[in-house]
């Protein structure tokens, strides 16, 4: 299921040791792990994405003031470990409420070093963010599509993979994923230390598979991978 191959940077990790990364949680420290790991074109993606980001949070918030010192580790890192869950094959992946371009336009900048049919959807229903990631899309070069709109506006996206980071909670995220995954996809859900309590509410109306992978950057973060997410017959 974890897929190794794109960087040095994946098969440097180790579930048994989840310590590995956390003390990269300093922002220059997380940026020079990226650096020395990735190719010199995705990293530089990296860099114009971020330098992007700060300029356009001058004009409107795009991510909280207080974490822009912390992009590389608390953002794009944190963004960077979905993409050990990718499929193998060419694949449609939807980000709902991607904001300032995490993880979505992380990913996709990941993704074009390796495919260039993969496919990516960003859905943000603020205009500002909105506008913000058409312009990185267009400026980085990106395979990516921006949909201003809220999620429950839009016909099935037939994804294979959905993606949300600190939108809403697990059950009005599988609401929302139930519409647009296709039949043999998953979502990918970063959580927190209240993810226990989330998935047991979300049972009471769906039935579905559930794993959960130790987060890179946060120790009582995880990684919630659901498949095969299917109503329960007597859900109200």
């Amino acid at each position: 299921m974890i897929d190794h191959s794109l960087n040095p940077i994946l098969a440097h990790w180790d579930e048994s040791h989840p310590d590995l990364f956390f003390g990269h949680e300093n922002s220059s420290n997380s940026k020079s792990l990226l650096e020395e790991n990735l190719c010199r074109k995705t990293f530089n993606r990296l860099r114009q994405f971020h330098d992007l980001l700060v300029k356009w949070n001058q004009k409107k918030q795009l991510v909280a003031h207080s974490t822009l010192s912390s992009i590389w580790s608390r953002h794009i890192l944190d963004s960077v470990q979905l993409f050990r869950f990718r499929p193998h094959h060419p694949y449609r992946w939807v980000d709902i409420g991607t904001g300032g371009g995490f993880p979505g336009l992380v990913l996709a900048i990941l993704a074009n070093q390796l495919n260039e049919q993969d496919e990516f959807f960003f859905i943000e229903a603020n205009r500002f963010k909105a506008e913000f990631l058409k312009q990185a899309v267009r400026q980085l070069d990106i395979n990516a599509i921006v949909y201003h709109s809220r999620i429950e506006q839009l016909k099935s996206l037939n994804a294979d993979v959905i993606s949300a980071r600190a939108v809403v909670n697990l059950p009005q995220l599988l609401t929302w994923t139930y519409c647009h995954l296709n039949q043999d996809g998953y979502g990918l859900f970063p959580k927190g230390c209240s993810v226990g309590d989330e998935i047991k509410q979300a049972r009471m109306n769906w039935d579905f598979e559930e794993n959960e992978f130790k987060s890179w950057t946060h120790s009582a973060g995880r990684v919630v991978r659901i498949s095969c997410l299917e109503t329960k017959p007597d859900a109200n």
